[in-house]
């Protein structure tokens, strides 16, 4: 760290203005904008993705949350998106011996809908679902059963490809015991697809396909019945922003995080909308008044926005840096917060340029958390 920075960097740890800015903080007030935001959702149990009425409705709120804490410029700007509407989905147990019992499950973004028509067919389980499970194994207008694990094995994609290649009508994914959706036994998890699939999946918890699993692993046919509230439609999504003015008014300082989400969306990505409008109310009660114009911005379409690319997820990211080039030319730092609820880990990862890495370690010292974060060169 230069003499300069290190000077310039405890003189402000040490201002009046700093510990009058830390006194202004209001954790209680970032649970309770995170809270808010779980809210919207298209049905009780649909999502906020991008393009949805509930996205809409969200950033709605937040501009109005914007202006009530005091920001000055506050805006909503639309972008087109390509709208991936779920509602609700259910896997239905066929039995002559017992009543049909239905099991609720998600989906995955980008894959096709079915709109009124229920899916009936035999389910046949193909383990990890790689070519080589298919072995003697005719599932051709079957709903094949996939166990997923998409950190530690394949992604979706590939598996999903495997089935519609030969024939499958429809997908259910479950996990077994490890990677996402094994938190808890009646977790649904849910991943974005990276390619084209043109066959309806569903995503089942860790207990519900459990028994559809064991079964067949019992040698009992097992035929179900899927439906799916899903549209796909052309629709806006939204990103929403407001700022302090500084003192230096064309160079910027952004804090960002993205409402749109799966389910309620608390921790991704509810919680760091909260740490923004948290950051941005500290200031303005602290009365800070910056060198740079802070940005407090919030994105609506981080999970999804055009179907059949590899980079849906960066539809919001791309349509702000296409309509606001002067951020791009002019920002001197971005922070973006994600998950800024997690308390389940001993450390807290930094991934950071090389450049800053001895700043951070001197800020974290100062404020004494150097033994709660872990710190790593961002590699480029």
């Amino acid at each position: 760290m230069s003499k300069y920075y290190k000077n310039s960097f405890e003189h402000n740890l040490q201002s009046e203005c700093f510990k009058k800015f830390i006194s202004c903080v209001d954790s209680e007030y970032g649970y309770s904008v995170a809270v808010k935001l779980t809210e919207f959702k298209s049905t009780d149990r649909g999502f906020r993705i991008a393009g949805t009425d509930a996205e809409a409705r969200a950033g709605k709120w937040i501009a109005g949350e914007m202006k009530r804490i005091g920001l000055k410029n506050v805006s909503i700007e639309e972008f087109p998106v390509d709208c991936w509407d779920f509602r609700e989905a259910y896997v239905t147990v066929l039995s002559e011996e017992d009543e049909p019992a239905s099991m609720f499950a998600g989906s995955f973004p980008g894959v096709s809908g079915i709109g009124d028509e229920i899916i009936t067919g035999e389910v046949i389980y193909v383990a990890e679902g790689t070519a080589a499970c298919y072995k003697n194994l005719n599932v051709k207008d079957k709903i094949v059963l996939i166990d997923t694990d998409c950190y530690h094995t394949y992604w979706f994609d590939s598996l999903f490809t495997q089935a519609e290649t030969r024939g499958a009508k429809a997908i259910i994914a479950t996990v077994t015991d490890q990677g996402p959706g094994t938190y808890k036994d009646d977790l649904i998890t849910i991943q974005n697809m990276q390619t084209k699939i043109d066959i309806p999946a569903v995503m089942m918890t860790k207990r519900d396909g459990e028994i559809l699993r064991n079964t067949l692993k019992k040698g009992k046919r097992l035929e179900v019945s899927i439906s799916m509230d899903l549209h796909m439609k052309k629709s806006v999504a939204h990103y929403v922003y407001g700022m302090i003015l500084g003192k230096n008014p064309d160079k910027y300082i952004i804090a960002s995080g993205h409402y749109d989400a799966y389910w309620e969306g608390f921790q991704d990505n509810a919680s760091s909308v909260g740490s923004v409008l948290t950051i941005a109310k500290a200031m303005i009660d602290s009365e800070y008044e910056p060198d740079k114009t802070f940005i407090f911005m919030v994105n609506g379409a981080e999970e999804f926005g055009t179907k059949d690319t590899r980079y849906d997820f960066c539809a919001g990211a791309n349509a702000i840096i296409q309509k606001h080039p002067e951020w791009v030319k002019n920002t001197i730092l971005f922070n973006n917060y994600e998950l800024s609820a997690i308390s389940d880990t001993e450390h807290l990862e930094l991934n950071i340029s090389s450049c800053f890495v001895k700043i951070m370690e001197s800020l974290l010292r100062k404020l004494g958390y150097n033994e709660s974060f872990h710190i790593s060169c961002l590699k480029v």
